[in-house]
């Protein structure tokens, strides 16, 4: 008997050692983790019933419970980040968009994550693949863990079907900016109260839709062709952006853009909703245009124009991390490795509770419950592409139900930047990066939406670049490619 029990500790304590246990010691105090991220519907009001339910998972597996997550709007997000993350205030585990992270790499206030992930992570392995990880990596660290969803992308515009079928326009057969700037003037000549095109939000910029490089980052010097050569060029010097911005400045000059496109931070599709707007700018990706049908509630085509591709900026628009503040990071780990891993932890972090925020149809969707709509329900975060595994997610009714696999096959088709894994750190030169960023403030909206005559803001352009020190920029971040670029051949 004492022998069996001996054995039966040992086999315990072994468990527990690598991470592989799936039930907490019953007199184990579960370790209270605190969550931050982002919400684009505001905080849910019934996020503390969905916390409960995580938490009966979550406590007695792997003896975690999630507490006062820091949710906040995307526009306040990450300056509440910057200072939760230079004071005492408790997080655990935060995402973080795009490149905001690099600051708090390059201040240390991010940890490597490279054997809690081989120890507590093998799940977030297997799920997402080493190679797409290699993302968040800096300094030859994995410091963030990127989400599972489209990984990659392509860009086009978005057209309004009905305006199409109303002018006999193929949309299949719309392959260059020509054919394009055709159908602009159809609506031009024959809709006088409809813009023909312009962006999804404020920043997004035409050329933004058709560019093909690797922007490594921050535009400052980008690889040309989807990032085929490792060669660090000042694309704003560049024939091609020359070119694009002379064709722009036409397309505005025949008033398929409106001045208005400088100045307006709001969304469009309202506009497109109305009928005030034919055309928009977008990424898209597998049933795009059935999703984005739903959104304007009106039938919309996407005309692509680049190929499928990916770089390391595309896969870092989501990560998570974990701060060096976080007392618990094995356990933030063992946490983040549930949400790669466990269809339960991913939908409701998806889509709130069964029964309450969802419901399955008959055909396998998920529709809110009967008597619940977007503007009742107590949880209507979503935001799957942000919590962990996209692809354990139940799919909602407008979509395929084929997209999860639609969109792996997508992102398995990418062409992928030479660069893919390298990361750019901007502090050698953060003075010449601060001017030069206050240059492309100045010009690149105007220039690439066509408003700006290029006879005139793009010499003043170019030479203020210049100025800003934009060839040392380039140098630098041309140097720690090729040191990239070394260790990966080594």
């Amino acid at each position: 008997m004492k022998k069996g029990l001996a054995l039966l500790l040992c086999l315990m304590m072994t468990l527990i050692g690598t991470g592989l246990t799936t039930v907490a010691l019953a007199d184990e105090e579960p370790v209270e983790i605190v969550m931050g991220f982002f919400s684009l519907n505001g905080v849910p009001s019934d996020l503390q019933m969905v916390l409960d339910a995580i938490n009966e998972i979550t406590i007695p597996e792997i003896g975690v419970k999630l507490v006062d997550p820091i949710i906040d709007n995307y526009g306040n997000y990450h300056e509440q980040l910057n200072l939760i993350l230079s004071g005492n205030e408790q997080l655990d585990l935060f995402m973080c968009w795009g490149t905001y992270w690099l600051p708090f790499y390059t201040k240390g206030q991010i940890i490597e994550l490279d054997d809690l992930l081989e120890e507590y992570g093998q799940g977030i392995i297997e799920a997402v693949g080493r190679e797409w990880l290699d993302a968040g990596k800096a300094g030859g660290h994995q410091y963030g863990i990127t989400t599972n969803r489209d990984l990659a992308v392509t860009r086009g515009f978005v057209l309004l079907k009905d305006i199409c079928e109303k002018y006999d326009i193929d949309v299949a057969s719309i392959q260059t900016l020509d054919d394009l700037g055709e159908v602009f003037q159809i609506i031009k000549d024959n809709e006088p109260g409809m813009i023909p095109v312009s962006g999804a939000n404020g920043g997004d910029k035409l050329l933004d839709t058709i560019c093909t490089y690797d922007s490594l980052g921050d535009t400052l010097g980008v690889l040309m062709n989807y990032g085929e050569e490792p060669v660090v060029v000042n694309y704003f010097d560049t024939d091609e952006y020359e070119q694009y911005v002379r064709y722009f400045h036409e397309w505005y000059q025949k008033g398929y853009v409106t001045e208005e496109v400088m100045t307006s931070s709001d969304n469009t599709n309202p506009q497109m909703t109305a009928g005030r707007l034919f055309a928009n700018t977008s990424n898209i990706k597998p049933g795009f245009d059935t999703k984005q049908s739903l959104t304007v509630q009106r039938d919309v085509v996407s005309v692509p124009m680049v190929e499928v591709n990916t770089n390391s900026s595309v896969v870092q628009q989501i990560q998570w991390y974990i701060p060096v503040n976080c007392d618990h990071p094995d356990k933030a780990m063992q946490f983040l490795n549930m949400m790669y891993t466990d269809e339960r932890i991913v939908n409701l972090l998806c889509w709130g509770i069964e029964g309450v925020h969802y419901a399955f149809t008959e055909d396998g969707h998920i529709d809110f419950p009967e008597g619940v709509t977007a503007d009742t329900s107590g949880y209507n975060l979503n935001m799957g592409f942000a919590m962990g595994n996209q692809f354990l997610s139940h799919i909602w009714v407008g979509d395929e139900l084929t997209m999860w696999d639609d969109l792996k096959e997508f992102n398995e088709t990418a062409i992928f930047s030479c660069a893919f894994g390298f990361c750019w750190d901007p502090e050698p030169v953060k003075t010449e990066v601060a001017a030069l960023n206050n240059v492309l403030n100045e010009y690149r909206c105007g220039l690439e939406w066509g408003v700006l005559d290029p006879d005139t803001a793009l010499p003043e352009f170019r030479e203020k670049l210049h100025a800003a020190g934009i060839d040392k920029v380039v140098e630098e971040k041309q140097r720690q490619l090729d040191e990239w670029l070394a260790t990966k051949q080594g």
